[in-house]
């Protein structure tokens, strides 16, 4: 009979960092007393408790081990994986911060994984400032496994390259957000001196959001352009996951000019297709990328790795020195086509050295097998 580690959730993030993989282990969803609540919440307000999502509690399990993602249970065993800093309970009640972090200290809480360094970083500099105290326990469980990633190709010989044209692609819902406006506005600069480019866009164009502050306006902009470009200018406002993974096969390279992200999965993916990747320099972004296997555009940025966007003014020079650098690259890769080539293998290479799902798997095998047997 094949083990069990259960979780409260099955969504993209559980998929995509452990409930996937080989390890030889079946994660399954089990409902518990804050998911119940949750779902109650959602039919009547229609929209996810900002905080009630974070826990759980399931005292007809208590024997059973969870690995949850952002997630804190009060009633098993549990491992943790995160992405920014954890309790993640935003404007909750302090009481119940407090109690989270005791418990992310306790004997309860098995392992805590960090989606990258700079997550880890981020985790450790807010145990200093504000729980001094739990620091050596919290810090003795946590550790750094980066998200697993499998090819798309096994070598780059197997690019479907489209002859005569250079292929971009921008892939994720918050369009504005990832970069996306300036994006489309750099392409509608250059299209009608250099007709060899093509962008593809999968996005629902969402504005508004909090990093950009996005308007009406830059939407009906943004459609504008993707109308008036149609030939250059491949817009789909969803596509299932295969096709999207099929589309960056296709793909010269991938696009991610982000303004505010935690991680980028979408980079992942565009190497393991054999992509080059333009990105920001924000957050884990550095961990991922950088300017021999893609193009890196250095924003304004706090300490912590995110944008300094707090303003109007910030925001505007955060967008211009997007636009600007995000420009000159695009010259560049026009100019010599077959950088383009010889950062994509170098992408594939570090994609497959630095994100193995085989070997993520085998450690999260350990963690489950050594966890399993584990009693408090």
């Amino acid at each position: 009979m094949t083990p069990q580690v259960e979780t409260n959730d099955l969504g993209y993030p559980e998929i995509r960092n452990f409930v996937s993989l080989a390890h030889g282990y079946n994660i399954v969803k089990k409902r518990d007393l804050f998911s119940i609540l949750l779902n109650i919440y959602f039919r009547v307000f229609k929209r996810i408790h900002p905080v009630l999502q974070f826990l759980h509690y399931n005292p007809f399990r208590k024997q059973a081990l969870y690995h949850l993602f952002n997630g804190i249970s009060f009633s098993n065993r549990f491992i943790v994986t995160f992405e920014t800093v954890i309790p993640r309970l935003g404007k909750g009640p302090q009481w119940l911060i407090d109690l989270c972090v005791r418990q992310l200290a306790s004997k309860k809480c098995l392992k805590i994984i960090a989606i990258s360094e700079c997550t880890r970083r981020l985790q450790l500099e807010y145990l200093r400032k504000n729980y001094p105290a739990y620091l050596p326990a919290i810090q003795n469980k946590l550790i750094v496994i980066q998200p697993p990633q499998t090819n798309l190709i096994n070598s780059f010989t197997e690019k479907k390259i489209v002859s005569g044209k250079i292929v971009f692609s921008i892939v994720g819902k918050d369009f504005f957000r990832k970069g996306g406006f300036e994006v489309l506005k750099t392409f509608n600069e250059l299209l009608d001196q250099y007709p060899q480019l093509v962008l593809n866009i999968v996005s629902d164009l969402s504005y508004a959001d909090y990093a950009t502050k996005s308007t009406y306006e830059d939407f009906q902009q943004a459609q504008d352009i993707i109308s008036k470009r149609s030939s250059n200018i491949r817009y789909f406002k969803s596509l299932p996951n295969d096709q999207v993974l099929e589309m960056l096969k296709t793909t010269n390279v991938g696009l991610l000019p982000t303004w505010a992200d935690t991680y980028g999965y979408s980079v992942l993916e565009a190497q393991a297709a054999g992509c080059p990747v333009i990105t920001t320099n924000i957050r884990a972004l550095p961990e991922i990328n950088n300017n021999e296997v893609g193009w890196v555009i250095e924003v304004p940025q706090h300490e912590d790795g995110n944008a300094k966007i707090e303003t109007a003014e910030e925001r505007e020079i955060v967008s211009a020195v997007i636009a600007a650098e995000l420009k000159k690259i695009l010259l560049r890769i026009i100019e010599n086509p077959s950088v383009v080539v010889e950062k994509g293998v170098k992408s594939f290479e570090r994609l497959n050295n630095n994100h193995s799902p085989v070997k993520v798997a085998q450690e999260l095998q350990g963690l489950y097998r050594q966890n399993l047997s584990a009693r408090t």
